[in-house]
């Protein structure tokens, strides 16, 4: 059962300036030949998350307007359902529970050739973990090479922070300023 993205605590509210500019931004990019439409669809909601500075471009970033998506009313984004997912983060969701560990090539061909002798049942009767192999590179950013039984990936924004985690500790330093940001953020203390 995949976790509930409905939010269980208040989100501190937009300040009136920040919400200002949202519903500016909001205007400017759900217009329909010239008028207002009230509502915003999938290509216009990745050029207004573009224009506040996600880098669409990445591989797996097209998740998070299809995240923010997901929870709209009959697929359309209002003003305030815009304002309710940039309050609550909502693309910017860390799934509880999920561990990631780095591997090496020896431990990942064990891991593999057990996940291929138990492809259709768990791979741990009678526990509800699953495992998945996945390639954390900035030119993969997150693909899976295989998985056990009752897998489902990690959000792009997950995934984009354990890539930029693991690259840090392979003592990498080069990174677009997007990517620094992502590692950033996980780094940074949390309350």
């Amino acid at each position: 059962m995949r976790p509930s993205r409905t939010p269980t605590t208040s989100a501190p509210d937009l300040s009136p300036q920040q919400e200002a500019h949202l519903r500016t931004a909001f205007e400017l990019y759900q217009r329909r030949e010239g008028a207002s439409s009230g509502f915003m669809d999938i290509a216009e909601l990745k050029h207004l998350l573009e224009s506040v500075g996600l880098d669409l471009q990445l591989p797996n970033a097209d998740n998070i307007a299809a995240e923010i998506l997901q929870g709209a009313p009959q697929g359309k984004i209002t003003f305030d359902y815009l304002k309710q997912a940039m309050q609550y983060q909502r693309f910017f969701s860390i799934q509880s529970g999920r561990c990631y560990v780095m591997l090496s090539l020896a431990e990942a061909e064990t891991l593999r050739a057990a996940l291929h002798e138990h492809q259709h049942c768990a791979l741990f009767p009678g526990e509800t973990l699953s495992v998945s192999l996945t390639v954390m590179a900035p030119t993969s950013l997150g693909m899976t090479l295989d998985s056990s039984h009752g897998f489902w990936p990690a959000g792009s924004y997950q995934t984009g922070i354990v890539t930029h985690c693991s690259r840090f500790i392979d003592s990498e330093t080069n990174y677009s300023y997007c990517e620094a940001n992502l590692l950033l953020q996980a780094l940074q203390v949390n309350r």
